[in-house]
């Protein structure tokens, strides 16, 4: 969320020079599986809450039926000059510690 808010924060002070009708992409130079992102997020979830979390999945024969690659290029970002964070386990704890502050209720 970090590196959104950046995002965002950049490209609303950007020159008109920049603009036209193609797209900024706002991405990390780095791509994860939803599977290395899920045990992630176990991970941090165990480390920072104390939580274990189960991660289930579909067959490996229907994910790999399902794989596509999508090509995203951060280029048109960069020249203006965009920098992001790249710290993911932060962003993934601070993301744990909003949602525990701000949904967990005891029972």
């Amino acid at each position: 969320m970090s590196n959104v808010c950046l995002g965002i924060e950049h490209f609303l002070q950007l020159s008109g020079n920049y603009l036209d009708s193609s797209p900024f992409n706002l991405s990390s130079k780095k791509s994860h599986s939803l599977q290395q992102l899920a045990h992630l997020i176990a991970v941090r979830s165990k480390a920072v809450l104390g939580y274990d979390l189960e991660i289930s999945s579909k067959s490996q024969e229907r994910k790999n039926k399902e794989n596509r690659v999508l090509h995203l290029s951060i280029k048109k970002s960069e020249k203006t000059g965009l920098t992001l964070e790249q710290n993911l386990e932060q962003e993934i704890d601070n993301t744990l510690l909003f949602c525990k502050k701000h949904f967990y209720s005891e029972i």
